[in-house]
C-alpha cells in the first residue's frame, strides 16, 4: 500500500509525535530501540575497508543512479534496496570540496565504515547532504574536515555510530534540517562543537559522546522541538548550549568538568531541562536572558553556582538537588517572577538560595517555596543587594522553606529588600534565624526558629510586622531589634532564650503587643529605645519580665509579669515613661532606678478584690531601690514613690491604690516627719 519511502517518513513521523506526548524519563529506551532497530544497513558484499577513493559528487536521483552502476555500488535507492557506500578511504589533504557530497536526492542510501579526511578548506565537510532525504550515515570516520558531517535542509535522515573528531568547526552540523535522528555518535577534539543544530527543528540527539571540543558539546542556535537526551558532554567550554530556541527538551544528559557551564540557555524559551546530572562544571544550569523554562529534578554539583539565572523571568526551578556548589546553590540575579520550590540545596559553600538585583534594576515576585536549604556555610536563603546598587528586591515570597544548619542566617533579608514575605519557614540551628538588614515593610510570620542565635533579627530596618513566630532556645535573644524603628512585633512566642526574648536597641516607635515571653533571662527588654508601646505581652518566668533602660516616652500597659525570679518590671534612668494596668507579683512587683516614678496598683485583680498594700516602702541603697512589703495596718496602706532620683514621699490612700504619674514633687506628711 506504501512504498519503502512513504514507510520512512511515517515511521519518523509517528516517532516524533509519540516523543512529544512521552514523559523525559521514557526517552532513553525509545533512542536506545531507534538506534538497535533501524540503524543497522543489512549485509552485503562491500569493498573492503580502507579502499582508497577520490571524491564522490553526487548531483539528483539521476546521477546517484549513474554513479552508482559505474562505482559497482549495490542497491537500487529503495527503501528495501538503498544504495550502499561502504569502506572508502577519501582523504582530500586540505583540499577545496568534501569527501562525498550529495545534493537534491530523494533515494535510500547507506554511506558506512568510511574514512573521510581532509577536508578543510572552508566550509569542506567529510560528508554532505545538501537537500536529501531519507540517508543514512553509520559507524563512519570524519577526522580533520572542516565539517564532519553537515546537512543543509535535509530532513528524515539518520546519523548513528560515527567518529567525528579534530574537524575545524563542528562534528555534525545540521542547518534547517528537520525530523532527523543523530545517535550514537562520538565527537570530540573538534575545534569549535561536537554537534550542532542551526535553525533546525524535530530532531532527536540522543545517546552521543561529545568530549573535548573546544566551544560546545551539543549546540543549538533558532532551533524548536527538539529533543536532545541521553548525551555525555565533558570537558567543554558548554556541555549544552541553546540560544535563542525555544519548546527543546533537554533531559537525562550527563555534563561534567565543562570551564563555562553544563547547560545553557540564552535567549531561549519554553524549554524543559529535566533529570540531568551537571557536575564539576563552573556552573551546572545557566539561563541567560531566558523565560518561561521548566527545570526539575537535574543534579547540580559545581565549582561555582548549581543553577543560576540572569536577568530570566517566568521559569520554574523545581525539585533539583544542589549540593556541595563552590558557591550557591540556586542563584537569581536580577530576575523575575520565577518559581523555586522543592529543591535541596544542602552543604554548598556560599548560600543555599540566593536572589541579588542588577545596577538600578530591581528583582521581584519569585516565590520560594518548600526548599531544603541546610549545612550551607552561608545563609540557608538569601535576598539581598549590594550597597550602592540603587535595586530593590521587592515582592519577593519565601513560604515553607526547612533553612537548618548554616553558617549565616537561616533566611537573610539584605540591603534593600522590601515589601517582601518571609512566612511558615523552619529556621532552626543557624547562625541567625532570619534576619532582616536594612529592609523595609515586609512580613515576617509564623515562622519557627529554634537553636539560633539570634531567632529573629533586625538591623536598621523599618516598618516591618513581626508576627505569630515561634522563637525557642536561641542562645541570645529570641527577636531583635537593632536601630530598627516603626515595627511591629505581635503574637510572637518566644522562650527559654539566652538573653531576652524580645530585645530593642536604640530602636524608636515600635510595638510589641501580645507576645508570650517566658524562661529567658529577660521577657522584654527596652534599651536606649524611646516612643515604644509594651502591651499585652505575657512575660512570666523570667529573671526580669520587662526592662527599661536608658528608655524615655514608653507606655508598658496591660502586661502580665509573674513569677520573674528577681524583678517583673524594672525601669533603669528611664524617663516619661507610662506604666499602668499591668500583673505583677505581689512579692516583687516594680522596681525603679532613678527617672519619673510612673504608679501602678499593686493588686492582683485574681483574687477577686481589691487588696490594699498594708505597707510598700521603697529604700534608696547605693546601687539600687527595693520593694518589700508589711502585713496590713488597719486603716491605711502606705507607698514611698521615688521623685527624680533625690526626693520621697509618702502616699497615703483610703482602699486601693490608683494609678498615678508623679513628675513633681510633693511635700511630705508632716505626721511622718
Amino acid at each position: 500500500m506504501f512504498d519503502r519511502a512513504s514507510k520512512c517518513v511515517l515511521l519518523l513521523t509517528l516517532c516524533m509525535v509519540f516523543l512529544s506526548l512521552t514523559p523525559v524519563a521514557d526517552l532513553e529506551g525509545i533512542a536506545t530501540q531507534l538506534t538497535t532497530e533501524a540503524l543497522e544497513p543489512e549485509k552485503q558484499e562491500m569493498l573492503p575497508a580502507g579502499t582508497p577513493h577520490g571524491p564522490i559528487v553526487i548531483f539528483g536521483d539521476a546521477n546517484f543512479a549513474d554513479t552508482a552502476l559505474l562505482e559497482g555500488w549495490p542497491g537500487d535507492g529503495s527503501p528495501e534496496n538503498p544504495y550502499v557506500i561502504e569502506g572508502l578511504d577519501i582523504d582530500l589533504g586540505g583540499g577545496e570540496g568534501h569527501c562525498i557530497s550529495i545534493t537534491n536526492t530523494r533515494v535510500c542510501f547507506i554511506i558506512s565504515n568510511c574514512i573521510l579526511t581532509g577536508a578543510s578548506w572552508e566550509s569542506g565537510a567529510g560528508i554532505l547532504l545538501d537537500n536529501v532525504r531519507y540517508g543514512e550515515l553509520v559507524k563512519n570516520i570524519l577526522d580533520g574536515n572542516h565539517f564532519g558531517i553537515l546537512e543543509i535542509n535535509s530532513h528524515f535522515n539518520i546519523v548513528a555510530n560515527n567518529t567525528c573528531t579534530s574537524n575545524d568547526w563542528s562534528g555534525i552540523h545540521l542547518f534547517e534540517s528537520d525530523f532527523n535522528t543523530v545517535v550514537k555518535n562520538t565527537c570530540k577534539n573538534n575545534n569549535d562543537r561536537g554537534i550542532t543544530l542551526e535553525s533546525s527543528n524535530y530532531n532527536i540527539v540522543a545517546n552521543n559522546t561529545c568530549t573535548n571540543n573546544d566551544w560546545a558539546g551539543i549546540h543549538l542556535w533558532g532551533s524548536f522541538y527538539n529533543t536532545v537526551t541521553n548525551n555525555t558532554c565533558g570537558s567543554n567550554e558548554f556541555g549544552i548550549y541553546l540560544g535563542f530556541s525555544s519548546s527543546n527538551t533537554v533531559a537525562n544528559n550527563t555534563c561534567t568538568s565543562n570551564t563555562a557551564t553544563g547547560i545553557f540557555l540564552y535567549e531561549s524559551i519554553l524549554n524543559t531541562v529535566a533529570n540531568n546530572t551537571c557536575t564539576n562544571n563552573w556552573v551546572g544550569i545557566y539561563l541567560d536572558f531566558s523565560n518561561s523554562n521548566t527545570m526539575s529534578n537535574n543534579m547540580c554539583n559545581n565549582t561555582a553556582t548549581g543553577i543560576y539565572l540572569y536577568f530570566s523571568g517566568n521559569n520554574t526551578v523545581t525539585d533539583n538537588t544542589c549540593t556541595s556548589n563552590g558557591e550557591s546553590g540556586i542563584h537569581l540575579e536580577g530576575s523575575n517572577s520565577n518559581i523555586v520550590s522543592d529543591n535541596t540545596c544542602t552543604s554548598n559553600n556560599g548560600d543555599g538560595i540566593s536572589v541579588t538585583p542588577r545596577f538600578m534594576l530591581d528583582t521581584e515576585f519569585n516565590t520560594l517555596s518548600n526548599n531544603i536549604c541546610s549545612n550551607n556555610t552561608g545563609n540557608g536563603i538569601a535576598i539581598f543587594a549590594s550597597m550602592g546598587w540603587y535595586a530593590n528586591l521587592s515582592n519577593n515570597t519565601c513560604l515553607n522553606n526547612t533553612c537548618t544548619g548554616n553558617g549565616g542566617s537561616g533566611i537573610l533579608l539584605g540591603y534593600l529588600s522590601n515589601s517582601n514575605t518571609v512566612s511558615n519557614n523552619t529556621c532552626n540551628d543557624n547562625g541567625n534565624g532570619i534576619s532582616l538588614w536594612l529592609s523595609n515593610s515586609n512580613i515576617v510570620s509564623d515562622n519557627t526558629c529554634n537553636n539560633n542565635n539570634y531567632g529573629i533579627y533586625l538591623y536598621e530596618s523599618v516598618s516591618n510586622t513581626v508576627a505569630n513566630n515561634t522563637c525557642l532556645s536561641n542562645t541570645e535573644h529570641g527577636i531583635t531589634l537593632d536601630d530598627s524603628d516603626n515595627n511591629t512585633v505581635t503574637h510572637n512566642t518566644c522562650t527559654n532564650n539566652g538573653e531576652s526574648g524580645i530585645s530593642l536597641g536604640n530602636s524608636d516607635y515600635n510595638t510589641m503587643a501580645d507576645n508570650t515571653c517566658t524562661s529567658n533571662d529577660i521577657g522584654i527588654s527596652l534599651e536606649y529605645s524611646n516612643h515604644t508601646t509594651v502591651v499585652n505581652n505575657i512575660c512570666n518566668y523570667n529573671r526580669i519580665g520587662i526592662y527599661l533602660y536608658l528608655s524615655d516616652n514608653n507606655t508598658v500597659t496591660r502586661n502580665t509579669c509573674l513569677s520573674n525570679t528577681e524583678h517583673d518590671i524594672y525601669l533603669v534612668d528611664s524617663d516619661s515613661n507610662t506604666v499602668a494596668s499591668n500583673i505583677t507579683s505581689i512579692y516583687f512587683g516594680l522596681l525603679l532606678l532613678g527617672g519619673v516614678f510612673l504608679l501602678l496598683p499593686l493588686c492582683i485583680p485574681e483574687l477577686g478584690a481589691v487588696w490594699p498594700i498594708a505597707s510598700a516602702i521603697i529604700q534608696r541603697t547605693r546601687y539600687q531601690l527595693v520593694f518589700w512589703f508589711r502585713k496590713r495596718r488597719v486603716g491605711q496602706d502606705e507607698i514611698i514613690v521615688p521623685i527624680r532620683y533625690r526626693m520621697a514621699s509618702w502616699l497615703r490612700t483610703r482602699g486601693s491604690l490608683k494609678h498615678m504619674v508623679v513628675d513633681e514633687p510633693l511635700e511630705a506628711d508632716s505626721s511622718d516627719q
